[in-house]
């Protein structure tokens, strides 16, 4: 046994000899993306007529200036590891150094290669050395972006400044013909600063994932490509241009191309844009115009064309003085036509509510406007005047949004309201104004008083800003979202200081698009006619059940949900309460004030006993492919869950996600299998006649933890009387772990 040890031990050990003397373990390696601040392997580089040259071998007193070998974008390229050096990096102890009329703390750092530490010479050359102690430490500079998606550390100002009192910098030397590193006291024409950038992945497993197309009420999925060994997503296979986290497109709304009415998406009669009058109109999800009139037209916000952009940061993120504006047609009822203002270009906010970024006392919900365009999300925030357009899906800040007695919308910037740390009225809060100008006769939207744009604001007249929200169209009525209403009392001596405004949160929203036009025809019809109603919209009820304290663990809240529709007519108002099968499976996003738990699962019993598991955004079962919900807190500590679904029956919030009984329930084309934990199991579906067993198929499977629907096989029909079992493991055990699931139609 030893001998056989000594043998494997030299020939793993002449091996890598060989492999050293062919030059095998030289790789390429690519770089882009700037360098992280840590410890690691980073390279040294500087651009030169369009070429990145590296920091190579030791070359005398300088160090040979080596050429990327491919450049794949502007920033990004690949290099032979064998021909630069690769440097460790090593952080020693905080340094403070002077810079005449300031003095600065540093963090030392230290870069070693198979040549040593580097440092430099009395002379200022580049040179090597074996010990750490004897080396120079060098300091990083002033941590700035350089390039699209570039990260980097840049050298413009100060940048590798020893800790040895000296403003030596590390430079590419151009003087000659061949350009070399070396040191310099200050960077000029011919001595150009340097930037520590790091390996990143090659990317050499690439996955791709098709695109899947947006409908009317659901998102899609832009195409990309996946990394799973570094984990980022890519526009294309070389893994060259990144993609961001939120890949999804967002929802069409409708689509009318043929003009005939009706979306060419769903079927279903094409929505319109109507006037807001009141607060209770504003709510989550939901879309809306934001528009002024001057000279008998209607003037509504569009995204910003070139002319308006005033800086674009690296993420395509856009700062902007002013939104423009473009006319857009008014029916006589006061509507706007969902295609007219589509076609326009008028920017079509989605409100979404944001929890967690206000420190105002008023209890106002704060909301983040977003809008869609060229199949992306873009949020608009505002801050000290100027517009922030940000390719982002969820605003850190956002905006409260009011209509008073006038039905004028007041929009006031929630980011000003951040940073004054103070309640802010509607006379000095920063907010959306609308303006004509009277020199170029165009109106525009700002954030910004009229002396902002003209030094005594002459030019300028201020008009009314309104907002209008888009209606669903039904059995030739509008319907809308109402905002429904939550009931904490029955909770309320279990949670403690359950304030208004948190219950006022909770709702549910985008029901008019998902309630089924048959029951908004079963209830008109059960009313007596549409002939006097002059509103009708859906909303729902909330009501918190039962709640258990958290305790790091039992924390739970039980809420059930009735979803109702409402219609007011001269007589007062009319309410009939919906069914699980009233809706058409279009999504409705629940907004739960959760009473003090901060959850990690929450789970939907349907009407039909199914169940649906939710878990945080964050979490583990999330990044493997559960269905979500988001969690936000607000200044007062009050805790909001937010997730989709398609009906409603009974929620369950939950601080620590558990397990569950197994249960069976039947589905359209088979069965729901609940399991508390992943694993193989079978089903029988046993076939009675007559009371007696008839036939039975078995099928074995798979399942996740939770709830999965099972299709039945083909060759099975559920009929009246059949049963279905849920067995242990692979069938050769045979244990029911449920009670048999009955067939009753």
């Amino acid at each position: 046994m030893r001998k056989t040890t000594v043998f494997r031990a030299i020939f793993v050990f002449t091996a890598i000899i060989l492999l050293l003397a062919v030059g095998v373990f030289a790789e390429t390696l690519r770089f882009g993306g700037g360098a992280d601040d840590g410890t690691g392997r980073y390279i040294i580089t500087s651009q030169y007529n369009d070429t990145i040259y590296v920091m190579g071998a030791q070359t005398g007193s300088v160090r040979a200036a080596v050429p990327a070998t491919q450049m794949l974008t502007d920033y990004m390229f690949e290099i032979d590891s064998g021909d630069i050096a690769v440097f460790n990096v090593e952080y020693g102890d905080n340094v403070r150094i002077s810079f005449g009329y300031s003095t600065t703390t540093f963090r030392a750092l230290y870069l070693s290669d198979d040549n040593g530490y580097l440092t430099f010479t009395s002379g200022g050359e580049l040179t090597s050395v074996s010990q750490r102690s004897s080396a120079a430490y060098w300091t990083n500079g002033w941590y700035e972006t350089t390039g699209p998606r570039s990260y980097a550390w840049r050298s413009d100002v100060v940048n590798y400044v020893t800790g040895n009192g000296d403003d030596v910098r590390i430079v590419l030397d151009v003087s000659t013909d061949t350009p070399f590193f070396t040191t310099a006291t200050s960077t000029d024409g011919t001595h150009l600063s340097c930037e520590f950038k790091n390996p990143t992945c090659r990317h050499t497993n690439m996955i791709y994932h098709a695109g899947v197309a947006p409908t009317c009420n659901t998102e899609g999925m832009q195409e990309y490509y996946e990394c799973p060994d570094c984990g980022n997503k890519f526009d294309d296979e070389n893994g060259v241009w990144f993609k961001g986290d939120d890949l999804s497109v967002p929802a069409i709304v409708a689509l009318d191309e043929n003009g005939d009415g009706v979306c060419d998406l769903c079927g279903r009669p094409m929505p319109v844009y109507m006037p807001v009058t009141s607060n209770g109109q504003i709510l989550p999800e939901n879309d809306y115009l934001l528009v002024t009139e001057y000279g008998g037209t209607t003037y509504s916000v569009i995204a910003p064309t070139e002319t308006y952009f005033k800086e674009q940061d690296l993420l395509g993120n856009y700062e902007v003085s002013s939104l423009p504006s473009v006319p857009i047609d008014v029916q006589s009822d006061g509507s706007v036509q969902f295609m007219t203002a589509k076609n326009a270009g008028a920017m079509q906010f989605k409100l979404r509510f944001i929890a967690d970024m206000t420190n105002w006392s008023d209890g106002g919900i704060r909301y983040g406007m977003h809008f869609a365009s060229d199949g992306y999300m873009f949020g608009l925030t505002g801050y000290n005047g100027i517009f922030f357009i940000e390719m982002v899906r969820y605003s850190k800040y956002g905006f409260r949004v009011s209509i008073n007695s006038n039905n004028e919308a007041t929009v006031l910037s929630a980011y000003d309201e951040w940073w004054s740390e103070e309640v802010q009225t509607d006379a000095t809060a920063i907010k959306f104004r609308a303006f004509l100008d009277l020199v170029t006769n165009e109106v525009f939207f700002a954030l910004k008083p009229a002396d902002a744009f003209t030094a005594s604001g002459a030019n300028l007249v201020q008009l009314p800003v309104k907002m209008m929200r888009l209606h669903a169209t039904l059995n030739n009525l509008v319907i809308s979202d109402d905002g429904g209403s939550a009931d904490y009392t029955g909770v309320a001596g279990d949670v403690p200081e359950i304030s208004d405004y948190a219950v006022g949160a909770a709702n549910v929203t985008g029901m008019a698009c998902a309630v089924s036009e048959d029951a908004v025809g079963n209830y008109i019809g059960a009313a007596g006619g549409q002939g006097e109603i002059s509103e009708l919209s859906v909303g729902a009820e909330i009501t918190a059940d039962s709640f258990t304290p958290a305790d790091g663990e039992n924390g739970e809240a039980v809420f059930s949900i009735k979803p109702y529709i409402k219609s007011t007519t001269s007589q007062g108002e009319n309410i009939a309460y919906l069914e699980g099968t009233d809706f058409n499976g279009s999504p409705m996003t629940v907004t739960l004030y959760t009473c003090g738990i901060y959850p990690q699962q929450i789970v939907h019993v349907m009407h039909n006993g199914t169940r649906e598991y939710f878990y945080n955004e964050y979490s583990e079962e999330a990044q493997n492919g559960a269905k979500t919900f988001s969690f936000n807190l607000d200044a007062q500590g009050n805790g909001y869950a937010a997730f989709t679904v398609t009906e409603f029956s009974q929620i369950i919030v939950r601080e620590a996600a558990r397990a569950e009984n197994f249960a069976l329930a039947k589905i359209s084309n088979g069965v729901a299998v609940t399991a508390p934990a992943a694993g193989t199991y079978t089903l029988v579906f046993a076939h009675f006649e007559n009371g007696r067993l008839s036939s039975a198929k078995v099928v074995t499977d798979t399942f996740p933890a939770g709830e999965t629907e099972f299709e039945a096989p083909q060759d099975v029909s559920l009929a009246a009387d059949d049963k279905v079992f849920l067995l242990d493991g692979d069938g050769n055990t045979v244990k029911p772990l449920c009670a048999a699931l009955v067939i009753t139609g």
